[in-house]
């Protein structure tokens, strides 16, 4: 929409990019790898069909409110991006990344600013590729339908030292129609990552929702975070009023995840329904080979079953899950399982303190059962509790 780069590029410092639009890079697109930009200001730009020329380009697909990057090796380095948007109402694959679309590896985005961004996929950024790093950054009032702040989609992905604050996974107050998009379920309130070898750490998200708004909404849940694949570790992170259908602050769907040294505060999970409302602070889905590991869970709220967690394995039948020195203290379901409700093989809790978790029994479950399990409920064979 400004500047288009292809070749040879210095740094771009100190500059301001306001009001640009295009289909691709609304302000920036630089098809180049090694490019390093920072200290610069992006404001109300997009990535759009509706330009100011007729154009027959409907089938190419919207990305990079701000910046479209098809190159490796990208370094983004305190700059403010505000108010930007992808949308597109062409392409299902379009609309992604409110204020930067990257699609390459090896590249980082570090001590930035993203306020009122939004898109289809990744309301801030969407990033496809290996090696990609998020650090130091603040990102607050992003909004998508998946990733309310970022869609990050490849291996080795490290998310670090970051505060996320607001942010929502909706189909509503939106700056575009969804009409034709109210089939992609509302998933990750802040992240939505696909991929293998996935970090997140040192991070705090506070007050992040992947939101339904009526019974007949298509969502899927992970309040905060929503992590599909295999091989993810979340450690020394916060989750603060987080909320979702189901996991108010996690949704996990992946193998070999490990959640270390992390707090769950005042987390919620709703309902509609009697098969939502499950994992206040923790929803596991098919995760086998998962550990939580010296991490806290506090007045977190399940609408249904699971106060804190909710361990599903129902088709495949295993778990071989461990929860290890952690705590859950005043945690509460409507119907089962105050603290954890686990469904599957194999589980083992150690050396972990229940105090004062509650299954309330005011509402039954999709099975019809209530007020079992004050602060557990297991289902399955060989599951264990040591000291």
């Amino acid at each position: 929409g400004a500047i288009y780069y292809k070749g040879s590029l210095n740094d771009i410092l100190y500059t301001e990019f306001r009001n640009n639009s295009a289909i691709q890079g609304g302000a920036l697109y630089i098809d180049k790898s090694d490019a390093t930009f920072g200290k610069s200001r992006f404001y109300n730009n997009s990535a759009t069909h509706e330009l100011r020329f007729d154009n027959s380009f409907d089938d190419m697909p919207t990305m990079g409110g701000a910046i479209n990057i098809p190159g490796n090796g990208i370094n983004v380095y305190d700059s403010k991006f505000i108010n930007n948007t992808a949308y597109d109402k062409f392409n299902e694959t379009g609309g992604l990344g409110g204020a930067i679309a990257v699609n390459g590896s090896d590249d980082t985005i570090k001590n930035s600013t993203f306020e009122n961004n939004q898109a289809i996929n990744g309301g801030a950024f969407f990033l496809n590729g290996n090696k990609t790093r998020i650090m130091d950054s603040n990102f607050t009032n992003n909004r998508a339908i998946q990733g309310g702040v970022g869609y990050i989609d490849g291996s080795d992905s490290l998310v670090e030292n970051s505060k996320f604050n607001d942010n929502y996974a909706t189909h509503t107050d939106l700056r575009f129609p969804v009409t034709d998009l109210a089939d992609i379920p509302t998933e990750g309130g802040a992240i939505h990552i696909i991929g293998e070898n996935i970090k997140i750490t040192s991070s705090e998200f506070n007050d992040n929702v992947a939101d339904a708004k009526t019974a007949s909404e298509s969502s899927t849940g992970g309040g905060a975070v929503y992590i599909e694949g295999i091989n993810a570790t979340i450690s020394n992170s916060t989750f603060d009023n987080n909320t979702a259908l189901k996991g108010g602050a996690i949704y996990v769907n992946i193998e070999e995840t490990k959640v270390i040294g992390c707090n769950f505060t005042d987390n919620s999970a709703f309902n509609y329904t009697a098969d939502q409302g499950l994992g206040g602070a923790v929803y596991l889905d098919k995760a086998d080979n998962t550990e939580i590991k010296e991490s806290g869970f506090v007045n977190n709220v399940a609408g249904v079953n699971g106060g804190a967690v909710y361990w599903a394995a129902p088709f495949e039948g295993k778990i071989n899950g461990r929860i290890i020195d952690s705590v859950f203290e005043n945690n509460s379901a409507a119907a089962n399982a105050g603290a954890v409700f686990w469904y599957g093989c194999n589980g083992t809790i150690i050396g972990s303190n229940f105090t004062n978790n509650r299954a309330n029994g005011t509402y039954q479950d999709a099975d019809g059962n209530s007020g079992n399990g004050g602060a557990i409920i297991w289902t399955g064979h060989d599951g264990s509790l040591k000291d």
